[in-house]
């Protein structure tokens, strides 16, 4: 959020994309979007787990993209 903000390219979205296993055991993959293009996503034991695995990966992603822009 914070890098999105600073670049001002808008706010992620976070999407639950599913819940699977039991209500004791659940995973859940969590999808994350800048400008409806979705980035990454990340799989957790809470929703919030999975979306800060998305959001790390999303971060990655950010900095590789915006690393290989300043190349050119």
């Amino acid at each position: 959020q914070e890098y999105s903000q600073a670049r001002k390219i808008g706010l992620p979205a976070y999407k639950t994309i599913s819940e699977i296993g039991p209500d004791h055991s659940k995973e859940f993959e969590v999808a994350v979007s800048l400008s409806n293009n979705e980035l990454a996503r990340g799989y957790g034991k809470t929703k919030k787990e999975a979306s800060q695995a998305a959001a790390k990966k999303a971060l990655i992603i950010l900095e590789r993209n915006k690393n290989t822009h300043h190349a050119k």
